[in-house]
């Protein structure tokens, strides 16, 4: 079923609401503040705080820019469509290569510009926010190379979870 614009935009939202989109914001922050990244923040928990609150306007930014607005524009299916029923290598395949390959509105296969181009401006953005020292284009140019990468992984993760969910429940049975 085809999602309109407005539900495309619900969904990048409903999405950061979810368990999982906290987790990563909280390790994300809690990373940086251990290797001292962006040491202009300092080590305190206030300095936590703020590595949070950029690591939360990041990922959102990018899920309403990618998933929601990009993808209404170009006309791109924003979900992910699990392979199941297929050999564990394909469905690690699927994941990583659903990053530059996606659905169009009308179910064929296109290159993912949603995702490529939203995770651009997104990381462009952090250039506004993130403390000057740290708001170079090196450093944004890197920032996407590991937001494509984070949302390989993101996908490694949906794929796999109902897996894992079996695992563990079974193994507590």
């Amino acid at each position: 079923v085809r999602l309109s614009a407005k539900e495309k935009l619900e969904l990048s939202g409903w999405e950061q609401l979810q368990p999982y989109a906290f987790a990563t914001q909280f390790m994300g922050a809690g990373w940086e503040q251990l290797i001292n990244s962006n040491p202009q923040y300092g080590t305190d928990s206030g300095a936590f705080g703020e590595r949070l609150g950029a690591a939360a306007l990041l990922q959102n930014s990018r899920a309403i820019l990618s998933d929601g607005m990009m993808a209404s524009i170009f006309r791109q299916d924003p979900r992910y469509y699990r392979q199941g029923h297929r050999p564990v290598k394909q469905r690690i395949y699927h994941g990583a290569e659903r990053v530059f390959i996606i659905r169009s509105d009308e179910g064929n296969y296109q290159p993912n510009y949603s995702q490529l181009l939203g995770n651009a401006v997104a990381t462009a953005l952090t250039m506004t926010y993130y403390p000057a020292v740290s708001a170079t284009w090196p450093n944004t140019v890197k920032g996407y190379g590991i937001s494509l990468a984070q949302g390989a992984l993101g996908n490694e993760i949906h794929e796999f979870t109902p897996v894992l969910e079996r695992l563990v429940l079974h193994h507590h049975s």
